[in-house]
């Protein structure tokens, strides 16, 4: 390190680096082996990853081992098929992925851990996707996040204001080198009882019209079976923001992100007549909200609760119905108190 000058932003990376146990210099930043990274605790770990995905993104490196990475694919959609096969799990897929030589930003309904994985193999062979994923931490040092690492993956700390700018700013480069992303624009699972797609986050259509990306809606459904599972994918049509989209102003932009949104749940809706009733039973909504919690411990109704984007003017049940809990009953107001009753034991329930 002795002739090596460092640069203003790579300084300012070491600085923000607190790791001087593991890291003692820029090279070892770059360089640091298997071995290195194994003995960092997982804390480490995640906030070396960050500092990666920062230089990553300032040295223009996003897309390293792309090459690599398109060359796995294949073998990756044959480990997936046959371990569905083994599995018990079916896919029925309406509709096909349109052609186009532009970038692609695929955005599906987001409802549980097996989302990934069966829109991978829905996607094929000819479309390989990085994957733009949170919760590394659940990740690291686990198959399927192996499996996510040589697919190609970005990561993103929801929680991290900074990080996940650096995670839009990545997903806008991946695009403008011609990659397609996996993107999730709901943010989290949609675990609620009644809401068809979650309020989206407008940073997907401004990475779309940051690239001339087009977006690709899609929607899913996991119907639970005695033995494995069936899921239902809907594929729509594309959605160009940079041919909808003249004047670029937020009002225009979070337009066409509900359009984005009732697209999602139109798609959504096609998939319920293909749906038995006869799988529905009275209880059937809390049986799935703790089959789906219980797939992925690392996941809780807390923290999906508090990843649930809320943007202005969008209201919550619990802000129409939640006075009705402090309603004193009289005979002015009798009728609400079957109501009330039915609401209380309702939201006793860890539910939506």
């Amino acid at each position: 390190m002795e002739n090596y000058e460092l640069t203003e932003e790579e300084q300012k990376l070491l600085d923000k680096l607190d790791l001087e146990e593991y890291l003692d210099g820029l090279e070892e930043l770059r360089l640091l082996n298997h071995k290195g990274l194994r003995s960092l605790s997982m804390e480490e770990l995640v906030r070396y990853r960050k500092i990666e995905r920062e230089m990553d993104l300032l040295t223009d490196n996003v897309a390293k081992y792309d090459f690599l990475r398109k060359l796995f694919h294949p073998f990756l959609m044959g480990v997936f098929h046959l371990y569905h096969k083994i599995n018990h799990i079916k896919i029925k897929t309406y509709g096909t992925i349109p052609k186009t030589n532009r970038p692609i930003i695929f955005c599906p309904t987001h409802i549980g851990m097996y989302d990934v994985e069966i829109l991978l193999q829905v996607l094929g062979v000819k479309n390989h996707v990085y994957l733009f994923s949170a919760d590394e931490e659940g990740m690291y040092r686990t198959f399927d996040g192996l499996i996510f690492d040589l697919n190609g993956v970005k990561y993103v700390d929801p929680e991290d204001k900074y990080d996940r700018q650096i995670g839009y700013e990545t997903n806008v480069a991946l695009l403008r080198h011609g990659k397609n992303v996996y993107w999730n624009a709901e943010g989290t699972w949609n675990l609620t009882e009644s809401t068809v797609v979650l309020p989206l986050h407008k940073s997907i259509i401004e990475a779309a019209l940051a690239t001339k990306a087009v977006i690709l809606p899609m929607a899913i459904e996991q119907i639970d079976g005695e033995k494995g599972h069936t899921f239902l994918v809907n594929i729509g049509s594309f959605l160009d923001p940079s041919a909808l989209i003249k004047d670029a102003t937020e009002e225009n932009i979070i337009d066409l992100t509900d359009c984005l949104r009732s697209e999602m749940a139109a798609l959504k809706m096609q998939l319920w007549p293909h749906v038995s009733r006869d799988c529905i039973g009275e209880d059937y909504y809390e049986e799935y909200l703790n089959k789906r919690i219980a797939e992925w411990p690392f996941y809780n109704t807390d923290i999906i609760r508090g990843r649930i984007f809320n943007p202005e003017g969008h209201v919550k049940e619990s802000e129409v119905m939640g006075p009705i809990l402090k309603l004193e009953i009289g005979k002015h107001n009798a009728f609400l108190a079957r109501v009330r009753e039915n609401y209380k034991k309702y939201h006793e329930k860890d539910v939506w």
